[in-house]
């Protein structure tokens, strides 16, 4: 049995003696497998060959999907290795069985090897008998298209350089500028022959002396002479020295540098490279320390050029150029005017009965067009208009509320799709993170109304059941001017004088006493009226662009004694 395992696994054939160096026959017998494999005979292997040669080789039908994701494990790696036409070209295929020799997956070569008919010792056999012997190769170009793979696996060149276009793509360029500005220690936007020096010796094993600094500039400077200025070596010109050197197919000498710096093959930063001891509950709060948000106000301030007190497109570029991408392009930041996140647990509060936190998070639900999206507008200060797009993921919008005192809070509404809500409430921790939820209806129809009564009773169950995170609940009625719903008569306000406060203001105060507005749940799903649910203590009415009402009332909890 021993014998047998070392026959599959064995190594001499495939390298030089006492070396990790491949042997040129293995490479030659790989190009003769790819040529008989491509059946057609274009140069490439197709979906079909592909599926054969697997087949072939280890008795095993690749699926759609696995083809798909062999496929783009090639192109992670090595652009070039598949075409346009989505076939794997020679080098592709050198890449695949170059990442089992580096991994040791020996059995798996000798497994292609001995289905093409080869024998241990790399010979060519047809029924036992000798018939091809394969000779030392004088094929310089087919032994460096395999050194390229293998080097290729261990410091991919397709997330870094654009082979086609022969540029660096833009993640490693924004890694490059973070590299930059770290390794600019005087901050005069250029690395002087000191700084310099001490990024070749520390991330690139390489000790040169001053006169050959000053060589190395005089000839970056002729190739490119925004790369050099009178302090040393420019962005420009740091950022040009690493195209040069993948353009000449020196891929290592990038990769180092990323690496040492903390960039895994997607050209992100790893998620252990910054050690973060991070543990908290489900219902824990995190918000910024002071400290943390008079950085922010600092890096803000210098990214504002035009002090304006607004960041310009540009200017939010420029702020995250350094990073993989921007991330105010995306949810949850996209819609928001402020983010900031001492911590604190909701529990605890409510059970205080007051909550000293500053940041609060409130859970907008409703049926469509109730006009959930129309308040998170309101309160970014965005203009009412009439039509209508369907919400389909979550949608954040945060600002900050001010109270009487003078003092502010910051309020983060998160608006929750229709079809999204028993995704949600099927997770127990779900409403751990929700201060407040509010339930936005239209009161002239009765079946969005009832829809909100369901809503509503959906979310008061799942809060009070064995889970543990009830939440206060407020009701949000538009179109309230419909009677028969027997209420006091709203307070309107109108966006379009801008006096929203107040309706954002009765959000921060049902969030900062908790416990009177958990509502009580022990009622039958029955025709019982919607408004027999609440004990209506404040009424708010909210009027949005001049036809759309907002009505919150406030419920008390019965156990709670005032």
């Amino acid at each position: 049995m021993q014998k047998q395992v070392r026959r599959l696994h064995q190594t001499d054939p495939l390298f030089v003696p006492g070396t990790k160096t491949v042997k040129p026959q293995f490479i030659i017998a790989l190009k003769r497998i790819f040529t008989l494999s491509d059946s057609d005979k274009d140069g490439v292997l197709n979906d079909a060959e592909l599926i054969k040669f697997q087949l072939k080789c280890f008795n095993h039908h690749l699926s759609t999907f696995q083809v798909t994701k062999i496929k783009n494990y090639i192109q992670s790696k090595l652009s070039e290795g598949v075409n346009h036409d989505g076939c794997i070209t020679l080098s592709g295929f050198f890449l695949l069985h170059a990442q089992h020799i580096l991994k040791g997956h020996y059995n798996t070569i000798w497994m292609v090897l001995r289905g093409f008919g080869y024998s241990d010792d790399i010979v060519l056999r047809t029924n036992n008998e000798v018939t091809v012997s394969i000779e030392e190769t004088s094929d310089y170009e087919l032994l460096k298209l395999f050194a390229y793979t293998l080097k290729a696996m261990r410091y991919p060149p397709a997330p870094v350089y654009d082979h086609e276009a022969q540029t660096l793509k833009p993640l490693c360029v924004r890694a490059l500028k973070r590299i930059f500005l770290l390794c600019d220690h005087d901050k005069d936007g250029a690395l002087s022959d000191t700084e310099m020096k001490d990024v070749l010796e520390k991330f690139h094993d390489a000790s040169l002396q001053t006169s050959e600094i000053a060589r190395f500039k005089m000839l970056l400077q002729q190739k490119m002479p925004e790369g050099v200025n009178d302090r040393g070596i420019t962005l420009a010109g740091f950022i040009y020295m690493y195209e040069l050197n993948l353009r000449e197919g020196d891929f290592q000498f990038t990769w180092m540098l990323l690496r040492k710096f903390g960039y895994g093959d997607d050209i992100k930063l790893k998620d252990g490279f910054i050690k973060v001891s991070f543990n908290r509950a489900p219902d824990q709060t995190v918000e910024l320390t002071n400290e943390a948000i008079e950085f922010l106000k600092r890096i803000f301030s210098s990214f504002d050029l035009d002090a304006d007190g607004i960041l310009q497109p540009a200017e939010l570029e420029d702020l995250f150029s350094t990073a993989p991408e921007n991330p105010w392009d995306k949810p949850p930041y996209k819609d928001a005017a402020e983010i900031t996140a001492l911590e604190g647990r909701r529990q605890v509060d409510r059970k205080k009965q007051q909550s000293e936190r500053n940041v609060f998070q409130c859970f907008v639900f409703g049926p469509r067009k109730a006009g959930k999206s129309a308040l998170l507008n309101s309160f970014l200060g965005r203009q009412f208009t009439e039509s209508y797009a369907s919400t389909v993921n979550d949608r954040f919008a945060a600002n900050v509320v001010a109270h009487p005192d003078g003092t502010t809070k910051t309020l983060i509404l998160r608006e929750i799709p229709e079809d999204k809500i028993p995704a949600l409430l099927s997770c127990k921790e779900s409403l751990a993170a929700c201060d407040v939820a509010i339930f936005v209806h239209d009161s002239s129809d009765e079946q969005l109304w009832n829809k909100a009564q369901e809503l509503l009773l959906d979310v008061a169950s799942h809060g009070d059941s064995s889970h543990g995170f009830e939440v206060p609940c407020l009701s949000v009625a538009s179109k309230a001017d419909v009677s028969g719903m027997h209420i006091e008569k709203p307070i309107l306000i109108s966006t379009k004088l801008g006096d929203l406060h107040n309706i954002f203001h009765c959000i921060v105060n049902a969030a900062e006493h908790p416990h009177l507005n958990i509502p009580e749940i022990e009622v039958e799903r029955t025709s019982t009226p919607f408004y027999n649910w609440f004990v209506s203590s404040t009424l708010v009415s909210l009027l949005v662009g001049g036809t759309v009402s907002l009505v919150v009332a406030y419920v008390k909890r019965k156990s709670v004694s005032t």
